[in-house]
């Protein structure tokens, strides 16, 4: 089992917000209305790597750094914790390699190559990518940094619903993106002893963490448009103990109402986003009137290929 799976300690909590917020600035906070519903938007799209992921980057490299520990990194990610990563190691003069499936986002890839990184495209989805990284980290003796199954990383991602409570006390509702749960159990965690929730959401088609916590590690996986939060999830991975022990719950939106989701964000709104973020979005309008209110939604990213999004909107 990789050692960093395990639940972040309170100090380690806040030793990740100490690296996070010395490198990164809050990102806004915004209350918008989209098909007649009102929510927040913590845009997170604005990052400088174009998602939320630079979080727990930050957070697990900064730490490895701050111990003056000398090994290089390695990852895997369908793109958008690579781009974390290769952030993190960039600015903590780390060495650092990522691989990426060969099917990874266009938009992903390019943005990768614009870092200082050993950047390697390997398999046809995320699953066959991880297995070659993880096997690959230990030829080489690197330190694996997973994009969810890691306290640093939930650490990290954890910011995120910080900075959101710290701007709105009065949050009800917390929607985000779940994939292998890294930003839930971070989210989860950051918002204990608050009257807020933090609620997850997935694609019906491509719900691995769902089947997981009902003990089906292997369900069949259908394409997405949030590709960002698709594939499968390690068995023995931390996030699905502390989604349980916190008692979080995790919705599913069909395909349809995510490119809904997508395409009103944009025409009502003019903001860009991926379809893993177009995700929480959809659940937000699904559910109207029906959560904790005030809610708001973290849009975990903008990295989507131009053309596939002027597809989908149909310009």
């Amino acid at each position: 089992m990789n050692p960093a799976a395990r639940m972040p300690s309170n100090e380690e909590m806040a030793e990740a917000s100490d690296i996070v917020h010395e490198v990164l600035a809050p990102t806004p906070l915004i209350k918008v209305s989209i098909e007649g519903t009102e929510i927040w938007l913590k845009g997170d799209g604005q990052q400088p790597t174009g998602s939320f992921k630079v979080r727990g980057a930050l957070a697990a490299v900064g730490h490895l750094a701050r111990e003056a520990r000398s090994e290089s990194v390695l990852a895997c990610s369908a793109g958008n914790h690579a781009l974390g990563i290769a952030f993190a190691s960039e600015h903590f003069g780390v060495p650092a390699t990522v691989v990426v499936p060969e099917t990874a986002s266009i938009a992903k890839v390019e943005k990768l190559r614009t870092f200082a990184v050993e950047l390697i495209l390997h398999g046809q989805d995320y699953d066959e990518a991880e297995h070659y990284a993880v096997d690959l980290a230990q030829q080489r003796s690197s330190h694996f940094i997973s994009p969810y199954n890691d306290a640093w990383v939930i650490a990290g991602q954890a910011t995120a619903a910080e900075e959101t409570l710290a701007t709105l006390p009065t949050l009800g509702t917390f929607i985000v993106a779940v994939g292998g749960g890294g930003l839930l159990s971070g989210s989860g965690l950051a918002l204990q002893g608050s009257s807020a929730k933090a609620l997850g959401v997935q694609v019906e088609q491509n719900a691995a963490f769902s089947h997981a916590l009902a003990g089906d590690f292997s369900p069949s996986l259908g394409e997405t448009i949030a590709d960002g939060i698709a594939g499968g999830i390690e068995s023995d991975s931390v996030t699905l103990d502390i989604v349980r022990e916190l008692g979080l719950e995790i919705d599913l939106v069909s395909e349809e109402e995510t490119v809904a989701a997508l395409v009103a964000t944009y025409r009502e709104l003019g903001v860009k986003v991926e379809g893993s973020a177009a995700v929480s979005i959809a659940l937000a309008i699904k559910r109207s009137g029906q959560l904790q209110e005030p809610v708001a939604v973290l849009l975990c990213g903008s990295n989507i290929d131009a053309g596939l999004h002027q597809q989908l909107i149909g310009e």
